[in-house]
C-alpha cells in the first residue's frame, strides 16, 4: 500500500501483477498495472500475447512492455499521447501494433529489438 512511484525497468520480468487492496495509487486491470485513474499504463506482464489498452489511457511508460518475450499484438486506443522510452523494446515476438491517430510522442528506442514488427496500424 505505500508504493507511490515505480521507475523505468523496475519490474520488467514479472509474470504477473497484482495491487494491494487499497492502494491509494495503482491498480491492475485484465493482469496490466495502471495508475488508479487508469490514465497511464506502468507495466504489462512479460506472459502476455495479445493486449488492448482500454480507451481512457493517455501515456505508456518507460519499458511498459520491454521484453514482454510473448506479446504479438498490441492495440493502443485513440486517447493515447505519448509512448516513452524503450516502452516495447525487445518484444521479440511482437508482429503487430495499432497506433492511434492522435499519438503525439513516441520516445527513441520505442521499437528497440522488436526484430518481427511488420504491421503497424492495419
Amino acid at each position: 500500500r505505500s508504493v507511490k512511484s515505480i521507475g523505468a525497468c523496475s519490474l520488467e520480468c514479472l509474470e504477473e501483477i497484482s495491487v494491494a487492496d487499497g492502494n491509494a495509487f495503482f491498480c491492475v486491470s485484465n493482469g496490466v498495472l495502471y495508475d488508479k485513474e487508469k490514465t497511464t499504463l506502468y507495466l504489462c506482464p512479460s506472459l502476455s500475447t495479445d493486449v488492448r489498452i482500454p480507451q481512457g489511457v493517455r501515456t505508456v511508460k518507460n519499458s511498459a512492455f520491454q521484453n514482454c518475450k510473448n506479446l504479438q499484438t498490441i492495440i493502443l486506443p485513440d486517447s493515447v499521447k505519448n509512448i516513452y522510452g524503450g516502452a516495447f523494446r525487445a518484444c521479440k515476438k511482437l508482429t503487430k501494433i495499432k497506433l492511434p491517430a492522435n499519438l503525439k510522442n513516441i520516445s527513441m528506442r520505442t521499437f528497440r529489438g522488436c526484430t518481427k514488427l511488420k504491421e503497424i496500424n492495419d
